[in-house]
């Protein structure tokens, strides 16, 4: 009997584990612009946009359920409605974001393009920074195609200046730092660091390297992270 619930005790926790490891398993999409990354996972499809002209800037974040097939378009494009928002300020919880741009959108997929459009225009957005009022149907929609793929845990943002540093803590100074606001794709983890990769809106210079954990934020809802 004693063994037998072991062998019990034993499957269920690697059900668990494995219950565990498909919650986090999500694939990181690289795009052609740097503008643009994503995060999908079999639940949940986040992703951040930001462009900067020097004269003005175009940035939201963006999130929606990924666990449903969405409508066909035109018989080629599959779709997947979003929320787009921005945060206020230095305070990067989805709880404190600036409410007045809580705007829906949607997102067209065919093969590796990518379309989105959102119902009105962004914050800062409409303009030589990013223009989402199209559908692939348009000849001016803008188009996006998924380049690379890796897998990553979660989209973060950055709370304030922090430095790139070995897994045994001692400081990277050749490998630079990054600045509160900076979004950053979350490849692993491990003790009190994160691995994270940091794709220059302006430049697309790819950074990568270990930082603190305690310093980044969640910006998403809650909701997307069961």
């Amino acid at each position: 009997m004693i063994s037998l619930n072991r062998l019990i005790l034993g499957v269920l926790w690697s059900l668990a584990i494995l219950a565990f490891d498909d919650a986090r398993a999500s694939d990181l999409l690289i795009f052609d612009s740097s503008n643009l990354i994503a995060l999908k996972s079999s639940r949940n499809l986040l992703g951040y946009y930001a462009a900067d002209d020097r004269n003005t800037s175009c940035a939201f974040y963006f999130y929606g359920s990924n666990d449903k097939p969405g409508k066909v378009e035109n018989g080629t494009y599959r779709t997947t409605e979003i929320k787009t928002f921005v945060l206020a300020g230095k305070n990067y919880r989805y709880e404190n974001r600036s409410r007045d741009f809580d705007i829906q959108g949607e997102i067209f997929v065919k093969g590796k393009e990518w379309v989105i459009r959102t119902s009105k225009n962004q914050a800062g957005c409409n303009n030589s920074t990013g223009v989402f009022r199209y559908t692939p149907l348009d000849r001016e929609a803008a188009r996006y195609a998924v380049k690379n793929v890796l897998p990553a845990l979660s989209i973060k943002v950055v709370k304030g200046k922090t430095f790139f540093k070995n897994n045994d803590a001692s400081l990277v100074k050749n490998r630079g730092f990054l600045v509160a606001g900076n979004v950053v794709a979350v490849l692993r983890e491990s003790g009190n660091y994160s691995y994270v990769r940091f794709s220059h809106p302006a430049t697309g210079t790819v950074t990568s390297g270990w930082i603190k954990t305690s310093d980044l934020q969640e910006p998403f809802p809650s909701s997307t992270m069961q």
